[in-house]
């Protein structure tokens, strides 16, 4: 015969109280750090002053893109997990 009474919780799962806490997913938190990044990557490129200035033929535009392409790929991807994680949260 098995025996069919619950398993202990894991002190994991209890709180200070001794009682269990509820395992509902998390609210996903927007990603503010890659936000501020994005932004201050448009900044950068508004601002009159470069890491190599524009008139250099090539590698002017070069800095420019290679700053968005570091800011802003990471936030793209930030925000597809967001959006994935909180429709999961939501059912």
């Amino acid at each position: 015969m098995t025996n069919l009474t619950p398993a202990p919780l894991s002190p994991q799962n209890e709180d200070k109280t001794g009682e269990a806490q509820s395992q509902a997913p998390r609210k996903p938190h927007w990603p503010v750090a890659w936000t501020l990044f994005a932004i201050l990557s448009i900044v950068y490129l508004w601002f009159p002053f470069d890491f190599i200035p524009d008139v250099v033929p090539v590698f002017g535009q070069l800095d420019d893109a290679a700053i968005v392409g570091v800011a802003w790929v990471p936030f793209l991807i930030s925000i597809v997990k967001f959006l994935k994680a909180l429709k999961k949260a939501r059912f």
